[in-house]
This record gives structure tokens, C-alpha cells and sequence, in this order.
């Protein structure tokens, strides 16, 4: 009779345990605990009637034989990746992940001047994906992540923006009159303040918090206070009368929005997306 070869989660778990020589960064890498990848460990063991791994406290070395077997198991799992992206590739949908603001503001207006390529479906998340989840990335940093090559797209901007509402009626000569607004927090307060030639006056900042600039600007547009937000990314908000700028200083970086994708992915479906992008920068939404 022919032995029952172990679950595939199994040897995912001992793939990854093997390759980083480390229960905790497999557990990491696979979001389990640690306690988790160990009990795997020992299951497996017992099934194949092997020792996998020698114990020293809380380091653990592999044996020859699980050396041998995770070897296989990478490239088995790499062909089998390739093989999936291969399929996705063939049924033409392009995967992209974005920041939920610019998803929002930015990329999604455009889409649908785009005349040629494949379908594309975006997530946007403010959370860096593994390149396994996407195609295509936008992501707001120095451009340097491992595995991917990236190019730069625009900096990350602010300039002071609020309601009509809030304007209306009430005293705008210069940027110290800001003082005697609600500001939403932000640590570039103090920069687009020096940028405008005027020393920072004592600031009404909000004890309020934001995950992502689209619930900032939310709050803003509700009248509950002025916040640095970018210009590029709410242009239509501004044309619309939904947002007020009352001053052109932007303060910009120093990180930058950039386009990225895995190292070495020649297809020509992302070269076409990453130029596309490239070259709808400076187009106004």
C-alpha cells in the first residue's frame, strides 16, 4: 500500500521552517505562532518516521533529510507558483494594490481612460502585501524594497485644506491665522509653517487620529477642522467646492509615492500598466 503523502499545509510549514532554519520566522512568515509550527513539525515527524530538526533550546538545526526534502519542496512550490501566475497571466486580469486615498482619488478616476490591456482589479490597503497578492504596487516610501523594482511616481504633499463652512465668514490674511482653526494632527504642521516664511504660533491640534488621508479629508469635509492634505489627490474635491485651500504652500516628501513590481517580471501587461502610470502623472484628474 502506497503511504499517504503529508497535507500540503504540512509541508508549506516545513518548507518555510526549513529554508529560514527558525520556528518563530516561519510562524511570521506563515501568520501562526510559533507553537504552531512546532506541533506541525512534530506530526510530521512522527508521519515520515524522520528526524527532522535537532532541538538546542530555542535554535533548531535541520537534519540532512529535511535539508534534501525542503529543497525539493521550494522548487516544487515555485513551479507551482509559476504555473498559477501563468494561468492569471493568460486570463488577463492584473492585479494592483494601492494606499486606500490614492486608490481612491488618484488611480481610480483614471482607469477608465485607459484604452488598451488587461482588466485590472485594485485593492487598496494601507498595508505593504506580499508580491504574491499583486502585479502591480503603489507605495509611499524611499523606493527601496526587497524583491521588487520600483519607479517614483510624485512625493507625498500637504497643503492646509478645509470646508467652505469653516472658512465662511471668519479671518484669512496670512498662514498664522491658522492658529485659530481646529487642525487635524499631523507632524508636518511645523514644516509647511517654516516653508511659508512664518514662525509656528501656538496650534489648536485636535486629539484625533487617522488611519488613511481618505478619513482625514472625511472629517475635514464635515467641517471638524483643517488638515494637510495633497492636492494632486483631492484636485476634484477642490474644483467641486467640497474642500477649500486657502494657501498654495505645499510642503512635499521626503518620502515619494512609487510604482513597483517583482524583480525580473518582464510581462508585458505590467511594463504597459507601470508605463501608463508614468506617463499619467502630471495629467489633471
Amino acid at each position: 500500500m502506497t503511504a499517504r503523502t503529508p497535507s500540503l499545509e504540512s509541508l508549506r510549514f516545513l518548507e518555510a521552517s526549513g529554508r529560514l532554519e527558525s520556528f518563530s520566522r516561519a510562524a511570521r512568515e506563515l501568520h501562526v505562532s510559533p507553537a504552531a509550527v512546532s506541533l506541525r513539525i512534530r506530526d510530521l515527524e512522527a508521519d515520515l518516521g524522520v528526524t527532522l530538526f535537532h532541538r538546542r533550546g530555542p535554535r533548531v538545526i535541520a537534519t540532512e533529510a529535511c535539508t534534501a526534502l525542503t529543497r525539493a519542496l521550494g522548487e516544487a512550490f515555485g513551479a507551482v507558483a509559476s504555473a498559477v501566475e501563468a494561468c492569471r497571466a493568460e486570463a488577463g486580469l492584473l492585479r494592483v494594490t494601492a494606499p486606500p486615498t490614492f486608490a481612491v482619488r488618484w488611480l481610480a478616476p483614471r482607469l477608465g481612460d485607459r484604452i488598451r490591456g488587461p482588466a485590472v482589479t485594485v485593492e487598496a490597503s494601507t498595508l505593504l502585501l506580499p508580491s504574491t497578492r499583486f502585479d502591480v504596487a503603489i507605495r509611499a516610501g524611499a523606493g527601496a524594497w526587497p524583491g521588487l523594482e520600483a519607479r517614483p511616481l510624485f512625493p507625498v504633499e500637504g497643503s492646509p485644506m478645509m470646508s467652505p463652512a469653516l472658512v465662511a465668514g471668519r479671518r484669512l490674511a496670512g498662514p498664522q491665522d491658522l492658529a485659530g482653526f481646529p487642525l487635524l494632527p499631523d507632524d508636518r504642521w511645523p514644516r509647511w509653517f517654516s516653508l511659508m516664511g512664518v514662525e509656528a504660533p501656538r496650534l489648536n491640534v485636535l486629539p484625533m487620529k487617522f488611519a488613511t488621508q481618505e478619513l482625514m479629508a472625511s472629517a475635514v469635509m464635515q467641517g471638524h477642522g483643517v488638515a494637510l492634505l495633497a492636492p494632486r489627490m483631492f484636485a476634484a474635491a477642490l474644483r467641486d467646492g467640497a474642500l477649500v485651500q486657502p494657501f498654495a504652500g505645499c510642503v512635499e516628501g521626503p518620502e515619494a509615492f512609487h510604482v513597483a513590481w517583482r524583480e525580473g517580471d518582464a510581462r508585458a501587461a505590467v511594463r504597459d500598466f507601470v508605463e501608463w502610470l508614468l506617463g499619467d502623472v502630471d495629467r489633471p484628474a
